[in-house]
């Protein structure tokens, strides 16, 4: 799809623990997805404690010792957790160690799937410190390591990926059209992307597909985006296929059916027919894969403008 773009920018603003910062600035897609989430945008603004959420993520060029540290951060979290000091909740089992030898997917799905559980059912009530929240950005970001490690463990096949958004101490979301999701939820995302965030608690079909987590939907877990945020995801992928969301939405179709999976989705509704995010906009400037990969190993997101 050919895209045209406005003269708005959104300039993302990061400074690491010693008050260096960096910024990276994006052109604003001209598309009835972009312009719903630029006015999220300025609403959070408004509001005079806006700020960005502590809990954002990122990944970045992996190695054994960044998964296994990610690893220990997540064990202290459902440590945490299980201590019953800050929330309540069913005693969650953990090794204590990554095994790189067998496939983790499951024990990852089965963290989601607390995560996702219990926060269901505390929804809209008061917590001070919920560590399964944070505990939920370092799943993602230690499933995105590991996949990327497997893959050849090539600096050129990493995802390299960041993820926030602004908040002012509520949810600031708005329904999201039917009409809209199809193609704009079809972007075949390349280098330099900015697209919609999720902003919704649990999987989508696309999310269990990539999973494989056929329990959850059978579980009656599957959350197809219904709202639209002001989350975003800067994306660096190491290849651009144009098209390839048409494609993955087929084999999406096919996974369902194969893992006979038809009673428990309707695939004939758009939000089920997705099979990645849309855009909002595109980077300015050029930038090796290396240098983003430092960027979000060793930089937060601190603030976000977006100049009109």
């Amino acid at each position: 799809m050919e895209y045209s773009f406005t003269d708005k920018r959104y300039c993302i603003s990061f400074a690491n623990e010693q008050g260096d910062t960096k910024q990276l600035v994006y052109c604003i897609a001209d598309t009835p997805v972009a312009a719903l989430w630029m006015d999220r945008v300025r609403s959070v603004k408004s509001k005079p404690n806006c700020h960005v959420f502590g809990n954002q993520w990122a990944t970045y060029i992996p190695t054994l010792e960044k998964i296994d540290a990610l690893w220990k951060i997540m064990k202290r979290l459902v440590d945490e957790t299980n201590s019953g000091e800050f929330i309540k909740v069913d005693f969650i089992d953990m090794p204590e160690q990554f095994d790189h030898t067998i496939d983790q997917q499951p024990l990852l799905n089965f963290l989601h799937y607390e995560f996702h559980r219990f926060e269901e059912s505390v929804a809209g009530q008061t917590k001070t410190y919920d560590p399964l929240i944070q505990l939920n950005v370092e799943i993602h970001k230690l499933e995105q390591l590991v996949k990327t490690y497997k893959l050849n463990q090539s600096v050129d096949k990493s995802l390299l990926a960041c993820g926030f958004f602004l908040t002012a101490g509520h949810m600031d979301t708005v329904a999201i059209p039917s009409d809209l999701y199809l193609p704009w939820w079809n972007h075949s995302i390349q280098f330099g992307d900015l697209v919609l965030g999720y902003h919704t608690v649990g999987k989508n079909i696309q999310h269990c597909y990539q999973d494989n987590d056929i329990d959850l939907i059978k579980a009656g877990f599957l959350r197809p985006q219904k709202e639209l945020g002001n989350e975003v995801l800067l994306m660096f992928p190491a290849t651009y296929n144009p098209g390839s969301a048409e494609h993955q939405c087929g084999r999406i179709k096919q996974w369902v059916k194969d893992n006979q999976l038809e009673s428990y989705v309707d695939m004939t509704l758009p939000e089920n027919n997705v099979a990645s995010m849309p855009l909002v906009g595109r980077i300015e400037g050029t930038y090796t894969r290396e240098e983003i990969s430092n960027l979000f190993e060793n930089y937060k997101v601190a603030d976000a403008e977006l100049i009109e």
